[in-house]
């Protein structure tokens, strides 16, 4: 079991065919890295406050990422509490990036059975189905966590929660 999140750039199409690539993908691609970067810094500049999550995962990273042309899907590592709450936490970093960076977004993030191989970059199961399809259902910039969050352990955290 694993939560996973499906983020897409709405109009994406129209900014590939109004900008060059080698404009558009370096613009992109520094928006996520940013968005890591503010993962793993404190909370506060000059402080020893704690980071967001109080470890990284495996491989130094807070979940799986996948970049696809204008989509990106977020992995958790496992079905611990921590890390359902990463790819929460990596979501909504992600999402205030994108749009500060002129990136309108959609978000739909979910909970259920999942296949992971990350070496060929295969990603499958009804996790990932029901976060494209909760994405796909909204007709706003904005995110929306699937009924099948509720029944995780991101529950117990209703300040993140009612943030998004």
């Amino acid at each position: 079991m694993r939560t996973v999140a499906f983020l897409d750039i709405l109009g994406f199409r129209e900014l590939v065919e109004r900008l060059p690539p080698q404009e558009l993908g370096p613009r992109f691609r520094r928006v996520v890295d940013d968005t890591t970067r503010a993962l793993n810094q404190p909370l506060l500049p000059d402080s020893d406050a704690p980071r967001l999550l109080s470890q990284q995962g495996r491989d130094g990273t807070y979940c799986i990422r996948h970049l696809f042309s204008d989509s990106l899907i977020l992995i958790s590592h496992d079905d611990t509490q921590e890390s359902s709450l990463a790819v929460l936490i990596y979501t909504l970093r992600c999402m205030q990036f994108l749009l500060a960076a002129r990136f309108p977004v959609r978000a739909g993030l979910a909970h259920g059975p999942m296949f992971v191989d990350e070496r060929r970059s295969l990603f499958l199961g009804p996790a990932l189905t029901r976060a494209y399809s909760t994405e796909q259902n909204q007709d706003w910039i904005g995110g929306m966590l699937d009924e099948s969050i509720p029944n995780t352990s991101l529950t117990c955290s209703p300040t993140i929660l009612a943030h998004w």
